[in-house]
């Protein structure tokens, strides 16, 4: 698209927001497989989880994935009597054929165990109380975490197995594969033997499209609000479908168990709405499901508006045209321009350092750094207008070399042209 036509359109955005399907990797290929994996899905579907092994003779997952540091740990591992899986986004994108930039372990050996075995692995604690362990070897780090028990808001639930609630740890891939979000997310990969386990129909999931969670969803998202923001989110990265069962849960449940979620927790998923072009998707799919106000509480009621709401999506829109011509398309960059009619309402008020408050409201809804936070509040300055002159100076320097500044420009010339009036 033109930048002149991107500037100056009324109805650009494409009918459908989904993306294209993500297409399933070649191991689906396989009759074999598949009949496996139907088997599987309807032993699920009575019991609610059983264990699926598919052997490397019929996955034909490449045995030379691991690096050489990841190798070093699973190796190691064993050589000290212990077990050792993949697990998590690193098996569904093998499974999915898809480039996998880091690979998680889980094992049956205690946090204890790992400090004996590996001198230099350190822990960090997360809000639930589990430790997480890293090994730095310099130019990578390999994370490692011992098996995780069954949530505790699971105990007496239906299809779920007897366990200690009390505990944090286990000795049990199965209840570690309890307490993951989705189905897709379920699945291990044996790092000795290279058999490709599942639990809860995640293959099944991951051929078909579909998202849905290992427990009941109304379950899954009472004892873990962020599988709403998950759950959304993969629906934006793979335009996979939401199962019946999920879908009717966080319609109903979804806009409040929102605000139970942390910054934090908010800000390690804004990436996954609004970056490397899924910022359309990710803007009407929040839209969509009334969440969009989770990370943009300022709008209030006005994030309702039909008015408001085609705004975002041009905006959204912009950044992703903005991201295909090369120019640098950061989640703040979408933050800042989404807030701009905020901006420019609190100003027009006469609310004296309105970026500044802007800001601040959002670092009380998002967990961000001090540079990002410099960098949210540099983006928040908006302009009322630029003359002709200067507007198609700016144009020519963003053709020249799409830069983040130029990004930024462009953005407000949009908002300039097609703005939203609070």
């Amino acid at each position: 698209m033109k930048l002149s036509n991107l500037l100056f359109y009324k109805s650009q955005m494409p009918t459908s927001y989904l993306p294209k399907r993500k297409a399933c990797g070649p191991m689906f290929e396989d009759p074999a497989i598949n009949r496996l994996i139907d088997a599987h899905r309807e032993s699920v579907e009575q019991n609610g989880y059983e264990k699926l092994v598919i052997p490397k003779s019929l996955h034909k997952i490449d045995s030379g994935i691991l690096p050489p540091h990841d190798r070093y740990v699973a190796d190691t591992l064993y050589k000290n009597g212990f077990h050792s899986y993949l697990c998590g986004g690193s098996v569904r994108d093998l499974v999915l054929n898809d480039t996998v930039n880091d690979f998680d372990f889980v094992t049956d050996a205690s946090n204890e165990d790992l400090r004996n075995i590996f001198d230099n692995i350190q822990f960090h604690k997360i809000p639930s109380g589990h430790e997480f362990g890293y090994i730095d070897f310099g130019d990578e780090i390999v994370d490692i975490c011992t098996m995780v028990n069954i949530p505790a808001d699971y105990y007496g639930k239906v299809h779920v197995p007897d366990f200690e609630p009390d505990e944090l740890y286990s000795s049990s891939l199965l209840f570690d594969a309890f307490q993951r979000d989705l189905k897709i997310n379920t699945l291990y990969y044996d790092t000795t033997t290279e058999e490709l386990i599942d639990w809860f129909g995640g293959l099944y999931d991951l051929r078909e499209g579909v998202i849905s969670t290992p427990a009941a969803p109304y379950d899954a998202l009472h004892c873990d609000p962020r599988i709403v923001l998950r759950a959304l989110r993969f629906k934006a990265r793979f335009g996979f479908d939401l199962s019946k069962e999920l879908e009717e849960a966080v319609k109903k449940y979804g806009k409040e168990l929102a605000k139970e979620i942390s910054p934090g927790a908010k800000k390690s998923n804004l990436p996954g709405f609004f970056s490397a072009g899924y910022t359309y998707t990710g803007a009407c799919i929040l839209l969509e499901y009334g969440l969009f106000g989770t990370f943009f509480p300022l709008l209030g009621s006005k994030v309702d508006a039909p008015e408001y709401q085609e705004y975002a999506k041009r905006t959204a829109f912009a950044i992703d045209w903005i991201y295909d011509e090369g120019a640098v398309g950061l989640p703040l960059l979408a933050m800042a321009a989404f807030l701009w009619p905020v901006v420019k309402n609190l100003k027009r008020k006469g609310v004296q350092n309105a970026e500044e408050q802007v800001l601040e409201s959002q670092r009380e809804t998002i967990k961000l750094t001090e540079d990002e936070a410099a960098f949210l509040l540099e983006s928040l300055h908006i302009e009322e207008v630029y003359d002709e002159q200067i507007i198609n100076k700016a144009i020519e320097e963003v053709f020249e070399k799409p830069t983040l500044e130029d990004a930024l420009n462009v953005l407000r010339i949009h908002y300039w042209k097609h703005p939203f009036e609070y």
